[in-house]
């Protein structure tokens, strides 16, 4: 029953042609009606009841319902072209899966940034297995298996000193000679602090050869200390050294260890006997801004995200001879990019509306954003923004597409407008700033832009 209450509190339905209970199916935030206010009339009312030429019935309504929760009916939106469809709110397309799931019943604990490297691809599933233990300190070392009551006679493994985590991973002469071999060969100081081996503030995602020195350390330690206490072979430093360098010569030849792992340190790819066949290819790209056919005419936005999390749009219509028609920007205060680019392509296609500017071709940088209007599934949070757009795109011809951001620039100068300015504002005629008035000539005639791309290629 708890897993039941949890679902059906992230469950909403999007109104269509309003085939749903008005009492008791999920289409408000806040839940269901009756919830919310007392039940009038038959409990079994649908609310296509409610609607009217594609809207709601205000006057029927009030019949209904409280003045507060009126005003919140009146402001969900509708798609009476479409079907009613569920929305599955955790997930930012709006369908269901069992990983959401998952991530609203765990009790997460808070993540370290150390368990990025734990998990590295560079190390194998058994060692990343060992490395997060030893976070935990759950490696089976004396001292460990003592404080959990189990009585035993301890001595380290290359001392005579008894045997702890500390002692045998760090303080321990073997110990203490692999650090110090591998700290000075990648020019790490304090060696012995495995935050010493990060790269960057953070520990890197996709994985990197110095960041994960230390968990071969630890775990080749621990392979020699099993191997001289069960099987009788001596722990010496020189042993530990050499299988860490044997794995990453075959890590290396396996193509497990790649070239963008060695980013930053391919000298030593040779002390490795390693030959990092990898270059960093630079592409270049034209990209040009294409005029819309005859009769057509073409919406280019674009969204802008400050660092400090504040939003703005931007967009402009042209003709098939590339005249600016109309052009606009706006300021949305704190939000996602996601909801500025959707909201650019809303306000845009609002002002087509009002100056009757159809058909239209939508062009976009946001290839998130295109993929949301094609396929209408979305969050629950968009929903508002998408119907809308849905709903002009329904009664209208319309197409969709998307760009680089190199061929949308003067988009990309009209949001950058609204931020400056933090407010809303549409231009018309010679009210064009000279600024965006070049960029819409380079485009006229033709002006390519160029795109550059580096990426590292295996060879």
């Amino acid at each position: 029953m708890k897993i039941k209450t949890l679902a059906e509190s992230q469950i909403r339905w999007n109104i269509g042609k309003g085939d749903l209970s008005f009492w008791y199916d999920s289409w408000l935030d806040a839940g269901p009606l009756h919830t919310l206010c007392e039940i009038v009339g038959p409990k079994d009312r649908k609310v296509d009841w409610f609607l009217e030429q594609g809207g709601w019935n205000k006057d029927r309504l009030e019949l209904y319902l409280i003045p507060s929760v009126l005003e919140q009916v009146i402001q969900t939106p509708i798609s009476p072209y479409l079907d009613d469809r569920l929305i599955w709110k955790p997930t930012s397309h709006g369908r269901f899966t069992s990983k959401s799931v998952w991530e609203l019943v765990r009790h997460r604990n808070t993540p370290r940034d150390i368990f990025t490297a734990c998990w590295s691809r560079i190390l194998s599933p058994t060692m990343s297995l060992f490395a997060w233990r030893w976070t935990q300190r759950k490696i089976p070392t004396d001292d460990i298996l003592k404080s959990r009551g189990v009585a035993l006679a301890s001595k380290c493994q290359c001392c005579e000193q008894e045997e702890t985590l500390d002692h045998l991973f760090f303080s321990s002469s073997v110990a203490t000679q692999v650090w110090t071999h591998f700290g000075s060969l990648f020019g790490v100081a304090q060696p012995k602090q495995a935050s010493n081996w990060k790269i960057n503030i953070n520990w890197r995602a996709r994985g990197h050869l110095r960041e994960c020195i230390p968990f071969l350390i630890l775990w080749f330690l621990w392979i020699g200390r099993n191997d001289s206490k069960h099987r009788l072979i001596c722990l010496r430093p020189a042993v530990i050294i050499r299988r860490i360098r044997y794995y990453i010569f075959t890590a290396a030849s396996s193509g497990l260890l790649k070239a963008e792992h060695w980013q930053g340190v391919h000298a030593l790819a040779q002390n490795f006997l390693v030959q990092v066949r990898g270059i960093r290819r630079t592409t270049v790209s034209t990209i040009y801004w294409i005029k819309p056919p005859t009769t057509w005419f073409k919406l280019n936005t674009d969204g802008s995200r400050s660092n400090q999390g504040m939003t703005s749009t931007g967009g402009l219509v042209r003709d098939s001879q590339g005249q600016v028609l109309v052009a606009f920007h706006g300021f949305l205060d704190a939000g996602s990019i996601l909801k500025a680019e959707l909201t650019a392509i809303l306000q845009g296609l609002l002002i087509c509306l009002h100056q009757q500017l159809f058909p239209i071709w939508v062009e976009t940088d946001s290839a998130v954003a295109m993929q949301i209007i094609i396929s209408d599934q979305c969050s629950w949070d968009l929903r508002h923004i998408l119907n809308s757009i849905q709903g002009i795109r329904a009664n209208h011809a319309t197409r969709i597409t998307h760009i680089h951001r190199e061929g949308n620039a003067p988009a990309d100068f009209l949001a950058s407008l609204g931020m400056e300015k933090r407010a809303y504002l549409e231009y018309f005629g010679t009210t064009f700033d000279k600024r965006l008035v070049g960029l819409c000539k380079l485009d006229r005639i033709g002006c390519p832009y160029l795109r550059l791309a580096r990426k590292l290629v295996n060879t």
